[in-house]
């Protein structure tokens, strides 16, 4: 089912991309945006703030040096035929799946896409403002009602969809993922604006994304109270927010009722895990945090779940744990990825260059 190669070429598509980040730059600067009311109707998670957030961050992203610096490994991107490929998207945060767009996009094939029903007003407005300056009989983007007569596909969703996606799809070439989280390792040596810093990592999108920290490593001996008090300037942001609020107080009675031992601050429950070697899922409003005192056991917890961490924000605390399986970021920086910086891993770019034709 493979058609001719797009009629427009690289300079072509990486002038669009261009365009869409100085389209997403604008609309992070108006006020009063029917597209960002539409977006929070739909996605109560998708406050003003947040999704201002998600667009400068793109806006920086789609500029022609990162773009440029982003695809060199990579090139030539001139397919001999334009495949088609379905993206399956997920909704957790503001444009979540723009990355997988802007992959099949700059790769030179179609992309028929499926945006999550919580981001549909975002993620349509970003595709019209991309192919806005395209010849108009382009079929570079697409939404068909159903993902069939596929080449290939890409899709994000839950364990339970991945699962069922890897079986749908398995006479397909696929990239699919599932639920992942992050976690933080700290030294104590960090100041107070570096865990201010941190706090971006926990409480950006309020918490939603796979990139959001859920799990603490803390030297023995740490003041959890410096953690609360560098958080307070995210504290009045989540209390006022229905949804977060609502986890907030469930989360907190079921503590209560339970009689789990926890730390609470009035706007998230710190709660300790002493199992170094288990692996426990933190709902929204709870982080989970352990104490550590040697590099020993902080490798093998790093070893054993890695395939179940996004990322760790920090520092390596030696060449061991510094591995190929964990993708290690900046504190305060977890929220801001990179063009090269793929989710799970996987290498959305190489996957499509990879692809027989």
């Amino acid at each position: 089912m493979a058609s001719k190669s797009n009629s427009f070429g690289l300079d072509v598509r990486l002038s669009a991309l261009v365009q869409l980040g100085r389209a997403l730059q604008h609309l992070a600067e108006q006020t009063n945006s029917s597209v960002l009311a539409e977006a929070r109707a739909a996605n109560a998670w998708f406050t003003e703030t947040e999704v201002r957030r998600a667009l400068r961050h793109w806006a920086t992203c789609l500029s022609m040096p990162q773009l440029q610096k982003w695809i060199a490994p990579y090139t030539p991107l001139s397919p001999k035929k334009a495949l088609r490929v379905g993206i399956l998207m997920a909704g957790n945060i503001p444009l979540v799946g723009l990355h997988d767009l802007i992959c099949v996009f700059i790769a030179g094939h179609q992309a028929l896409i499926k945006p999550s029903t919580r981001d549909t007003a975002l993620m349509n407005w970003a595709v019209a403002h991309l192919t806005s300056d395209l010849p108009t009989e382009t079929t570079a983007i697409t939404s068909p009602q159903y993902l069939r007569q596929i080449e290939a596909f890409i899709g994000t969703g839950t364990d339970a969809t991945a699962h069922q996606l890897r079986h749908y799809f398995a006479h397909t070439p696929h990239l699919i993922r599932g639920h992942k989280t992050s976690a933080a390792l700290l030294t104590g040596n960090e100041n107070d604006a570096t865990l201010q810093a941190l706090g971006h990592d926990l409480f950006a999108y309020y918490g939603q994304g796979c990139r959001s920290v859920t799990q603490l490593w803390l030297p023995e001996g740490f003041d959890l109270q410096r953690l609360v008090h560098g958080w307070q300037a995210f504290a009045e942001p989540l209390k006022a927010h229905n949804a977060y609020a609502h986890n907030y107080a469930y989360q907190r009675a079921i503590a209560l009722m339970n009689q789990e031992a926890h730390i609470d601050t009035g706007f998230v429950l710190l709660k300790e895990k002493k199992s170094l070697s288990s692996f426990v899922e933190a709902p929204t409003s709870v982080v989970m945090y352990r104490f550590y005192s040697n590099h020993r056991s902080l490798r093998h917890w790093l070893r054993a779940h890695s395939n179940r961490l996004q990322c760790v924000v920090g520092t390596p605390p030696d060449a061991k744990a510094d591995s190929q399986a964990i993708h290690w970021v900046s504190i305060g920086c977890a929220q801001y990825p990179h063009l090269h910086e793929y989710a799970d891993g996987q290498d959305t770019l190489r996957f499509l260059q990879q692809i027989p034709e």
